[in-house]
């Protein structure tokens, strides 16, 4: 599994302090999974060379005061940890 638990976005980067509530699976060769605090999702994958296209459908809940989750779902930029 592979965890995005480094947001970079309008210049600055953001770490999350649990990471286990943000991450991207990849479940096949194109199907992924979104946890993003209190919010889920599912979707596919392109992979071409070194940028990878995703389309997700994901939840819109609410989460609690100092969630990351629309930063999470909503940065170009991301960093990934094994």
């Amino acid at each position: 599994m592979h965890r995005r638990t480094l947001l970079s976005g309008k210049g600055t980067e953001v770490v999350a302090d649990d990471p286990s509530k943000y991450t991207l699976e990849f479940i096949d060769d194109d199907q992924v999974l979104v946890r993003a605090d209190c919010n889920r999702g599912k979707g596919t994958a392109t992979i071409d060379g070194t940028s990878i296209d995703l389309q997700v459908a994901l939840t819109r809940a609410a989460c609690p005061p100092g969630s990351l989750s629309t930063e999470y779902t909503s940065t170009p930029e991301i960093s990934t940890t094994q």
